[in-house]
């Protein structure tokens, strides 16, 4: 089986649970959403390729690592190919963990709770996305496992406080982690005041971008 990519790289993974591990990036092409502060615009518009699973897995097994993670774009919106390479990287090599990264507004198939290796990483779109009519993940959120995390990106304290309020009703018991847009430096020190001293807000993650503080923020392949 095949999957629609944008690119495959070695990098660092700069966020969520596995932050700081050398990960092995399968970033999908396409996607349904336009995210005001997307930074990876290229994986909608820019060039793609086809590549089997096993082309993959054999990339994946050459390169050592312990960690891969499929990204977008939007990777849900392929799950079966998704779900082909997962099974075919299962076992291979060094590998250790998997996750994915989607976007939180394709239905996650209930397939995935069978993927007991893989951690999902799911968005809550804020206001600030600019994104309409975001509500998938809603019911999305009812599939998601304790092993699993759940984001939002903040772009001002609107954000904040939508990010606030969801996470006050709903106290999930997966991680949850909150990151502020990339050099908005005042916003990020505000929001870590005021977790600090809410209790809600102190079983949840700050975190920052750290690709992005190695390399910078235009770097791509890292």
């Amino acid at each position: 089986m095949k999957l629609n990519l944008s690119e495959e790289f070695v990098g660092i993974q700069g966020e969520g649970p596995y932050a700081g591990k050398v990960t092995y990036f399968v970033r999908t092409f396409g996607c349904n959403l336009h995210c005001a502060y997307c930074d990876t615009k290229y994986a909608s518009d820019g060039m793609n390729y086809y590549a089997q699973t096993d082309e993959i897995a054999s990339r994946v097994v050459k390169t050592a690592v312990e960690h891969v993670c499929i990204t977008g774009g939007e990777p849900l919106l392929q799950f079966e190919s998704v779900v082909a390479l997962i099974e075919r990287l299962q076992f291979v090599g060094r590998l250790s963990s998997i996750s994915i990264e989607t976007n939180g507004e394709v239905y996650i198939n209930p397939q995935i709770r069978n993927l007991h290796y893989v951690t999902l990483t799911m968005d809550i779109k804020t206001p600030g996305s600019k994104n309409e009519n975001i509500h998938v993940w809603k019911d999305n959120i009812k599939e998601l496992r304790k092993q699993d995390v759940i984001k939002f990106v903040i772009c001002d304290m609107d954000d904040f406080n939508f990010a606030s309020r969801i996470i006050d009703k709903l106290l999930v018991p997966q991680q949850v982690y909150i990151s502020v847009v990339w050099g908005a430096d005042a916003l990020l020190k505000q929001v870590a005041t005021i977790m600090i001293s809410n209790n809600t807000l102190k079983y949840c993650n700050l975190q920052i971008q750290m690709h992005k503080v190695i390399w910078g923020p235009k770097k791509r392949g890292v």
